[in-house]
């Protein structure tokens, strides 16, 4: 009786059990491959929904409108006209800082301002830090083309000083 080795393509009876076993396990895996997939793909688009509705979360300038009563008036006055002195200066009219910057909110260097980190302050300045004071919820602000993550009570007093710009 002679031995014949089965060819390559056709595995043994022996190991039929096995390679269809193989076969069942890899289907599985695609199975959860594809699981996998859905899942990755449906949280991109649930933070694409996301990332559309943080617009919704950014603050009306009557939110700013309060934080402004609560902290600048003092200086600037009720309608932020200015008027109100601080030592020997008297302090800016945040109506007009558009027109100051040639017809341009300029929203880096107010938001600098207001929470202290602008550049090139002198011991003549005289404007507070407001920082430690503007803590809060991240939301989106756009500012030079990037959305920029800022406390909300900050961005809310930017809406409210850009709402009040005079032409």
């Amino acid at each position: 009786m002679t031995y014949r080795r089965p060819k390559a393509a056709e595995p043994s009876p022996r190991w039929r059990g096995r390679a269809a076993w193989q076969r069942a396990d890899a289907g599985q895996s695609n199975l959860a491959g594809t699981q996998a997939r859905r899942a990755v793909a449906t949280l991109a688009v649930l933070a694409l929904i996301s990332a559309c509705s943080l617009e919704d979360t950014m603050p009306a300038p009557a939110e700013g409108e309060r934080y402004f009563a609560q902290n600048c008036t003092a200086c600037h006055g009720p309608s932020g006209a200015g008027g109100g002195t601080i030592g020997l200066r008297s302090a800016p009219d945040l109506t007009a800082i558009s027109t100051r910057a040639g017809g341009n909110f300029p929203r880096a260097q107010v938001l600098s301002q207001i929470d202290g980190y602008s550049p090139g302050k002198s011991p003549a300045h005289v404007m507070p830090e407001f920082g430690s004071l503007l803590k809060g919820e991240l939301v989106p602000v756009e500012v030079d083309g990037v959305l920029t993550p800022t406390p909300r009570p900050l961005a809310a007093l930017l809406a409210y000083l850009e709402a009040i710009q005079v032409e």
